[in-house]
């Protein structure tokens, strides 16, 4: 019986390829390849493959260069060469360039290629495993420090899904590569507050920070939050971007020493901007007033971000009111939700969620809410 794994033979004698195919193929299951350029399609069109198998010497392009490019391509693919010129410079060039798994030498012999992809399969399953595990031990990992967040500073969490949201659709518009990290980096970029003393950050959030040392304290959430999520592997880069937050386009703000203008990474400059216009509607309690304050301080800021944050809050989203019975999840609060006696339930720039807004309607059954409630909406929604 054939295993689930995909198995891809590369070579240009045909009859071999063909001869291959019916020996082995009631023990595996496998795709044959005509020299390298039908190959490298197969790689791209028929994959994955757990391994690939490769002849040395071919038409267009060697098997060492082959491997190369598959590993490019395909990086998990296990690598087995076949050659009947195993001489050292050839299996020196085919290592450094192509890690190849194993050699095979020509005349084949079932035996001893059967061996060969069989431990190449487990070698394949070994990497596999292996990357779960990472995945499954980062997303918890991850799952944990927002849920220290959402324990201990659950005010500043419930701000977290509006702010990573606003920073995806920055990465859209500005169609930025390896965005993973910046959006990482949102969710995370507050981590820090759990850090700082609970009247820092009252102060901090109704605007009332009054001398440049608890303002310092304050803005030393990124660094305490950086420090956490660099422990976790793999995500350094997150780490610094969350450590580079604070740091203003005119070289402003923490760290002290840091890059200034455009040396700092864009999702630095992007969180900057965000985190900041996020503060500045919870602090107004209004999302036009939160642009003003950008404005009032934009020499931190870069400045084709500010027209980017302004193009996406007025082409991206419609102004609307509603009652209470008409929020959906997804929706962002314009000015936050009060009572009509003024109790604050919920601040402004928040995105609903189904939760939040169950609780709405069943703290509407007991106190008067005041409506309608200010709301945008994504126009493509």
């Amino acid at each position: 019986m054939s295993t689930t794994e995909k198995l891809l033979f590369v070579d240009d004698e045909p009859m071999l390829l063909e001869s291959i195919q019916r020996r082995f193929r009631k023990k595996y299951s496998l795709d044959i390849a005509v020299g390298p350029v039908e190959g490298m399609t197969a790689l791209q069109e028929k994959g994955p493959y757990a391994v690939v198998v490769c002849d040395m010497r071919m038409p267009e392009m060697n098997g060492a260069e082959f491997l190369s490019r598959a590993k490019t391509i395909a990086g998990e693919t296990v690598r087995i060469m076949l050659t009947g010129n195993a001489d050292q410079t050839t299996a020196i060039d085919a290592i450094n360039h192509g890690n190849v798994f194993r050699f095979v030498n020509k005349p084949i012999e079932d035996d001893q290629l059967s061996q060969a992809i069989d431990a190449g399969l487990e070698f394949h399953r070994t990497l596999t495993a292996e990357k779960v595990l990472l995945s499954r031990t980062l997303t918890g990992s991850v799952s944990v420090l927002t849920d220290v967040l959402s324990i201990a500073r659950p005010e500043i969490y419930g701000r977290t899904e509006g702010v990573r949201s606003l920073v995806t659709r920055f990465c859209d518009e500005l169609k930025l590569s390896q965005r993973w990290a910046i959006e990482l980096a949102a969710s995370l970029g507050r981590l820090g507050f759990i850090g700082l003393p609970d009247s820092i950050l009252e102060e901090a959030l109704n605007n009332e920070l009054d001398n440049p040392k608890k303002e310092e304290t304050f803005q030393s959430h990124a660094q305490i939050g950086a420090r956490l999520v660099s422990k976790i592997p793999r995500l350094e880069s997150v780490a610094k971007l969350i450590s580079l937050q604070g740091r203003g386009y005119d070289g402003t703000g923490l760290p002290k020493d840091g890059p200034t203008g455009a040396e700092i990474p864009i999702g630095a400059r992007i969180l900057k901007l965000v985190f900041d216009f996020d503060l500045a509607c919870q602090r107004t309690k209004s999302v036009p007033m939160g642009l003003d304050a950008i404005w009032n301080n934009s020499r931190q800021y870069d400045p084709n971000l500010i027209q980017t944050l302004e193009k996406l809050l007025e082409s991206e989203f419609r102004r609307m009111q509603v009652s209470v019975t008409e929020l959906v999840p997804g929706m962002i609060l314009e000015k936050p939700v009060v009572t009509v006696d003024g109790d604050l339930l919920l601040t402004s720039n928040q995105q609903l969620t189904e939760v939040q807004i169950e609780r709405i309607r069943a703290f509407s059954r007991h106190r008067t809410i005041r409506e309608p409630i200010d709301v945008r909406v994504e126009i493509n929604e």
